[in-house]
């Protein structure tokens, strides 16, 4: 032991109130010795001392067991590094007597092994590669029909058909995202040109890019979306595949239409 040591010891044992060294000596189940293993850990990171010089045990710690959505969402962003939603949802009876119990239900929109090799060539050039589909000559661009766009990858619900508009441009376009952090966006510089790409929140996906030149009335944004990075579910589909939640969507744009139709 060097004399440099056993001063830093000496100094820092007298700043504890048990200045004694035997006093650290452990006493397996005595209250008493976690009470003085805790004076050491007063002295802050200097209390390392103690464990290399063995005149102290390290403390056992404890810890709760996560519940399974914890270890869930946990596993899969140490994995992939992907955000995982949460949203949370009221159970029918809680709702119907009044009470405030709250219950999570975990969507992992993530990018998995095995949703990468479910893709296609082309799915997997546009989400994964940062490609671009041929104008006009993809699945969605003259789609009318009633229903959500999800993610191809993932399965997130990205986009609502009462959003897309025909902006002649042969890509699906879109006004707006169905919810505000379904999609983020990141500047891209590529082609020599600056523009805004969009991508998905849950798996990383590429889908395309925001232009300032959509409907004024509706807020003067398009979102330039790629088909191949979409996967669209009808509204007749929508509780059958785990989307039930987004009816209400189109059941008030059905009352809205109604009503004009009525005047």
């Amino acid at each position: 032991m060097t004399s440099g040591v056993v001063k830093r010891w000496q100094f820092y044992m007298s700043m504890s109130r048990y200045s004694r060294p035997e006093s650290m000596l452990p006493v397996r189940g005595s209250r008493r010795t976690r009470r003085r293993r805790a004076s050491v850990l007063d002295l802050g990171w200097p209390g390392d001392y103690a464990y290399r010089l063995g005149l102290r045990a390290r403390p056992r710690t404890f810890r709760t067991r996560p519940s399974e959505p914890e270890i869930a969402v946990t596993a899969s962003s140490q994995e992939f590094g992907t955000k995982t939603i949460l949203r949370g949802v009221v159970s029918s009876d809680a709702a119907a007597s009044g009470r405030q119990n709250r219950r999570i239900v975990s969507h992992d929109y993530n990018k998995t092994p095995e949703a990468l090799s479910r893709l296609t060539g082309s799915q997997f050039r546009v989400t994964q590669k940062d490609g671009t589909e041929p104008a006009f000559r993809n699945e969605y661009w003259d789609n009318h029909k009633p229903g959500i766009y999800v993610d191809v990858v993932s399965g997130q619900p990205l986009f609502s058909s009462t959003d897309k508009y025909d902006s002649g441009t042969g890509w699906p376009s879109f006004t707006r995202p169905i919810v505000a952090d379904a999609v983020r966006r990141e500047t891209d510089r590529s082609l020599w040109m600056t523009r805004t790409e969009v991508r998905s929140t849950g798996a990383d996906s590429h889908l395309g890019h925001l232009f300032d030149d959509g409907p004024v009335d509706a807020g003067g944004q398009r979102y330039c979306m790629n088909s191949a990075a979409l996967r669209f579910i009808p509204v007749s589909e929508l509780e059958t595949q785990g989307y039930g939640e987004y009816r209400s969507l189109f059941e008030t744009a059905e009352t809205t239409n109604t009503e004009e139709h009525t005047s």
